[in-house]
């Protein structure tokens, strides 16, 4: 869906109107129980004898209708907000990406930039899907801004976190897994959290020049077996369950990635139609970064070569 830019107005506006209806529904339902009350206190004083006919035949009456009203004027008001409520929840990706857009207008200033982080936190947290476009454009900007300002970068992190989010729906169609044997994924240690063996498995069958990769680019003689391929297997899927890797110094092919703290300062790299999934980025700000941050923000399949 090609990128729009919608006046902000129209979002404002739709949060004006819903604060107004939710103050009168407030307001009304105030009203309301004071009505209540006051007929109660009328029919506690009518008894038989007790009340001339006017307060009995008119002023009871008239009291109850006024009530039966006011009650018909709150479910309206309700009916309203809860619209409103229905509209925002089935446009909040749409609403999301009108912010980042905002936004996006001055990436380096520091209200922008929070602004930025809440609304793609709040996004995965609520599981709200935000137009890859948007997500594309708007992040463009930061990255641009980044080469001068720090704060910017940390914004980039963020939509690089949350475009791994939206990955999670757009891996490749994957045929019966298998158990992976023998192949070796280099983890780094965070300090001060457990260590997992990560969860490897293998899909697909294809020849060993297509296969999957997980491995240096530079074999290091000290490490045997030597990060070995993944045979004939189409993809293999790694799930580093909260832990990190470096990108650094590595050839992937065909790998889907989840679950992981990626690093990368900018050495020698080669993806290959690499997906992540649901990964948090600790990325160094250089031109190697930017290029990479660049690209996984442009294609759910990451393929890349600093120049």
């Amino acid at each position: 869906m090609p990128d729009q830019r919608i006046d902000m107005n129209m979002l404002l506006r739709v949060d004006s109107d819903q604060k107004a209806t939710s103050s009168r529904v407030d307001n009304t339902d105030k009203s309301l129980h004071n009505l209540e009350r006051e007929v109660s206190e009328i029919k506690g004083l009518i008894k038989a004898g007790e009340a001339p006919a006017w307060i009995k035949h008119y002023l009871l009456p008239c009291a109850v209708l006024v009530s039966a009203a006011m009650i018909t004027a709150v479910i309206t008001l309700v009916v309203k907000v809860n619209g409103i409520e229905t509209f925002i929840h089935e446009n909040a990706g749409f609403i999301a990406g009108l912010r980042l857009q905002k936004n996006a207008d001055s990436p380096t200033s520091a209200q922008s930039i929070q602004d930025v982080k809440h609304v793609l936190s709040d996004a995965r947290s609520a599981n709200v899907a935000i137009s890859s476009d948007a997500i594309t454009s708007t992040g463009a900007k930061f990255i641009q801004a980044a080469t001068t300002s720090v704060d910017a970068w940390s914004a980039v992190q963020d939509y690089l976190w949350y475009r791994s989010f939206l990955n999670g729906t757009v891996t490749p169609p994957l045929g019966n897994l298998r158990a992976s044997f023998g192949m070796i994924i280099p983890v780094t240690p965070i300090p001060g959290e457990k260590s997992f063996p990560p969860n490897v498995l293998l899909s697909g069958y294809t020849p060993n020049a297509q296969a999957a990769r997980y491995e240096p680019l530079i074999p290091d003689p000290k490490i045997s077996p030597q990060h070995p391929a993944s045979g004939e297997a189409e993809y293999v899927i790694v799930d580093l369950r909260g832990q990190a890797t470096s990108l650094d110094g590595m050839h992937l092919k065909n790998i889907i990635l989840k679950n992981a703290l990626v690093y990368y300062t900018g050495k020698a790299l080669k993806l290959e139609n690499v997906y992540f999934v649901n990964c948090r980025f600790a990325i160094d700000n250089t031109p190697e970064g930017q290029q990479f941050a660049d690209t996984a923000l442009s294609h759910p399949s990451v393929t890349f070569t600093p120049s």
